[in-house]
């Protein structure tokens, strides 16, 4: 999109007596280098709620811990409407019930702006203001006030696994609030401030992302469902004495795992189609292959073939290296299951999720390798992968997912540099081989339940079904199986209707990161945790082998072989 489509809109920036933080004024500049004009309306703060100063001293040290703090650049002691221009001052009445309000002399002189929407940064919205725009006023959920009361901050004190931060439209009669925008982001095992800061930087690009989704379809998203409920009434002392806890604990927990806990992968075989996984058929009727050897897994498989034998492209990780793609063929994998690995492309860099797609009897592999920031296509060939072409030059992508659709290629994908377990990115070209744009709107989607690409896409029943990772309590946790309702070039629309969690694979099963349907074949990965004294064996060999790394290479030892 060009800045001449954003050229004739003009928004509202509302301010009540302060100034903006730094992920508030992101949001604003981000919409005027797209070429939307902005108007500054100014407010009188309200007289402040007389606070004991222990209050007000806890809740300066809610915001700290919280990660607020960070992003606060004071207040504005005097209103300074030279500071920001073009700008109006409105100076507030009140209801009878004692809202606040503006008068029609002030509703009419904010209307004959000819603002497309007013972007709320204040305590209560007036009364009259979300008349004064088209689209009436864009607020974040609860993002003023106490610290205690933005609806993550409760998340966090909770220990929710998964907290959210919305952008919702405010009406003017008694309507309930339009959910506009959702992010959905991962607080397990997160301290406090990782968490805040990563969803007040994905929050600054939303009225944009709106904003795209109004000039592209004429019209404001479909209303979505709001997870983000005002939090219930806590004393600050609760408040920030369950932040500290919480921030204890999640450092404590963090060292042990990373002492004691060592993480592996294996394969699992069954025989079920899409419709009997959909239909609720037990997953424990999946057959789970032999682990490989200490420090070595298996994961990411996509199925080539079910006949002779079972062949799959999995990705090869040794804890003593980087991942590299090798085929898996599985002899008997019902009965006494034999397992063949046999490299077929490996690389300096880490690689992995080698996505399979089908045309023209042709099989190619996409395989992820962001470090390299290419993503290459590859052609397989009886065990060879032959490169074709780099389908996005420079870009980190992740877990890349292709389909035809339409007349139109589209690419499913994480970008590496843009908090790829939570934004779900798409690309469409109409030739395979080149020719791929970025779709407008991206990040399309910002849920860490549903977002991070899975395996392959599904038709069945007409529809179109893609398996995305639920990374809400750790990488990999579970599955989320979406519907797709709408893929267009200016708009994607998914549901999620099916979930698949760990313990439905067996008892022990700590995660499932990947699904592939071929035939009556169905296969997936499972995610398993050593404890104990494993754990410490692979981590001193890897001590040892990044010793041996370092040494000059006429004194370098032969390096041990991790081949199975």
């Amino acid at each position: 999109m060009t800045c001449a489509e954003f050229s004739a809109i003009r928004f509202g920036v509302f301010l009540q007596g302060r100034t903006l933080r730094h992920w508030e004024w992101q949001s604003i500049e981000r919409l005027r280098a797209a070429g939307a004009e902005c108007l500054y309306i100014f407010s009188p703060a309200e007289m402040p709620t007389r606070q004991p100063a222990i209050v007000q001293v806890m809740d300066r040290w809610v915001q700290s811990i919280a990660g607020l703090a960070d992003q606060s650049h004071g207040k504005i002691e005097e209103l300074d409407p030279q500071r920001h221009q073009p700008s109006t001052i409105l100076a507030l009445d009140s209801t009878e019930e004692g809202a606040p309000a503006i008068s029609e002399v002030q509703r009419q002189q904010v209307l004959d702006q000819g603002l497309k929407f007013v972007l709320f940064f204040g305590m209560e919205v007036p009364r009259g203001l979300p008349a004064c725009a088209e689209l009436g006023v864009w607020r974040f959920t609860r993002a003023s006030g106490a610290g205690k009361d933005y609806p993550f901050v409760d998340g966090l004190r909770q220990r929710h696994d998964v907290v959210s931060f919305g952008l919702e439209q405010v009406t003017e009669d008694e309507r309930p609030n339009r959910t506009l925008l959702t992010g959905h982001f991962r607080a397990r095992g997160e301290r406090n401030r990782a968490v805040t800061a990563q969803i007040l930087s994905e929050a600054s690009g939303w009225p944009l992302r709106v904003l795209k989704h109004v000039v592209l379809n004429c019209g404001l998203p479909p209303m979505l469902e709001s997870s983000c409920r005002h939090p219930p009434r806590s004393d600050v002392f609760t408040v920030l004495l369950s932040l500290v806890l919480r921030d204890v604990l999640v450092g404590l927990s963090s060292k042990l795992a990373n002492y004691l806990v060592l993480e592996t992968w294996t394969l699992g075989v069954g025989r079920m189609k899409f419709e009997a996984l959909l239909a609720g058929a037990p997953l424990s009727q999946v057959r789970l292959l032999p682990r490989c050897e200490l420090g070595r897994y298996i994961a990411d498989p996509f199925i080539l073939s079910t006949t002779p034998e079972l062949t799959l492209l999995a990705e090869d990780y040794t804890d003593f290296g980087v991942g590299r793609i090798s085929e898996v063929k599985v002899r008997d994998p019902f009965g006494t299951p034999q397992v063949g690995l046999r490299t077929c492309l490996q690389s300096a860099h880490h690689m992995s999720y080698p996505s399979l797609f089908c045309e023209n009897g042709a099989v190619y592999c996409l395989p992820e390798c962001h470090q390299s920031r290419a993503s290459v296509l590859y052609r397989y060939d009886e065990g060879r992968l032959s490169p074709v072409a780099d389908l996005i030059p420079g870009a980190a992508t992740t877990d890349s997912t292709i389909l035809f659709h339409e007349g139109l290629y589209w690419l499913f994908c994480g970008l590496a540099d843009d908090n790829d377990q939570v934004n779900l990115h798409l690309f469409f070209s109409k030739e395979l081989r080149g020719g791929w744009i970025p779709h407008p709107l991206n990040p399309v989607k910002t849920d860490i339940r549903s977002s991070r690409s899975a395996g392959p896409i599904i038709r069945h029943g007409g529809r179109l079904f893609r398996p995305a990772q639920d990374c809400s309590k750790s990488y990999g946790y579970g599955l989320s199986i979406n519907r797709i309702d709408r893929l267009t070039v200016t708009c994607f629309e998914e549901t999620v209707i099916f979930q698949i969690r760990p313990e439905m694979v067996a008892r022990s099963c700590k995660g499932v990161h990947t699904l592939s349907f071929a035939d009556d074949f169905m296969v997936i990965d499972a995610k398993f945790h050593l404890v104990g004294v494993e754990p410490v064996l692979v981590r001193a060999l890897r001590r040892i082998e990044r010793i041996r790394n370092r040494l000059p290479r006429s004194i370098k030892p032969r390096a041990p072989s991790h081949s199975s």
